[in-house]
């Protein structure tokens, strides 16, 4: 069985907590999940935010040193909301096709999930904002415009002390 994955993203695949393969054929991506005797089968779709996670400060601090006072590192995805959903079924030897609509930054909860096939169990199809992560990133902001202000006033100050004696 495949399940085609349109419009993922950054969100990450599971089955029994296991992550899934992403494969890519005619640059379509999709997944092969293992079916039971059966032939059910349940999927997870998850989607966090960088900094949901426990040691989400010490991770950014460590991005943020290497990363030059975080210039160089990649942005941080605007949307702070995060999706847990589970979708089971039967395997009727029919692909199925799964498209992630993703949320508005301003919003709170919204669709995330649709399928193109009926027949199939979805539990959690929503985005929920977590509104710790988004308190996270700001506090994150905050504190990296101040510390690149300071580590740039302490560099002029260096500057012209070297250059005066």
């Amino acid at each position: 069985m495949k399940i085609y994955l349109y419009n993922r993203k950054d969100i990450k695949v599971f089955q029994n907590s296991q992550p899934l393969k992403i494969n890519y054929k005619n640059g379509r991506e999709y997944v092969e999940p293992q079916v039971d005797e059966q032939g059910r089968f349940e999927v997870e779709f998850v989607k966090k935010s960088e900094f949901s996670g426990g040691l989400w400060f010490i991770k950014a601090l460590l991005f943020w040193i290497i990363g030059i006072m975080g210039f160089f590192t990649p942005k941080y995805a605007k949307c702070n909301h995060s999706l847990d959903c589970k979708v089971s079924g039967v395997d009727g030897n029919v692909p199925l096709n799964v498209s992630f609509i993703h949320p508005n930054p301003k919003y709170g909860v919204c669709a995330g999930v649709k399928l193109k096939e009926e027949g199939y169990l979805v539990e959690g199809a929503e985005y929920i904002l977590d509104k710790k992560s988004c308190a996270r990133k700001k506090f994150y902001s905050f504190l990296s415009g101040i510390a690149r202000l300071a580590v740039i006033v302490l560099a002029v100050v260096l500057i012209i002390k070297a250059i005066i004696g």
